[in-house]
């Protein structure tokens, strides 16, 4: 998909992604080549504190199913994202800003509630 068109479907897949890393059902480390630096960092030490503060989530027979993305174009090359993402003790709202790198998008900003 090009840079220049709305990213919806990798909107999608970066916040079911998002959500699997803070289940503990992916690692962390499985983002980093669609973030920035500052944005992985942010959401590593979240990941951290996810973990130490709160009960394991048995996400093992349970889906993570986005349900609602929205897109809208910023300005050329860069589009802000909000999507609603059911998880299996919780739904989530994840809002995000994608920037186009050459031809792929990297996740700049990233909020999760």
């Amino acid at each position: 998909m090009s840079a220049q068109q709305a990213p919806t479907e990798p909107a999608s897949m970066f916040a079911q992604i998002i959500i699997e890393v803070l289940i503990g059902r992916r690692s962390v480390h499985q983002v980093s080549r669609w973030t920035t630096t500052e944005c992985f960092g942010a959401l590593a030490k979240r990941v951290e504190l996810t973990r130490a503060l709160s009960a394991p989530v048995d996400a093992s027979g349970h889906d993570v199913v986005v349900r609602r993305v929205r897109t809208y174009r910023a300005r050329t090359g860069a589009v802000e994202v909000a999507a609603v993402v059911e998880a299996p003790s919780r739904i989530h709202a994840v809002a995000m800003r994608l920037e186009s790198s050459g031809h792929k998008w990297l996740i700049t900003a990233l909020e999760v509630g």
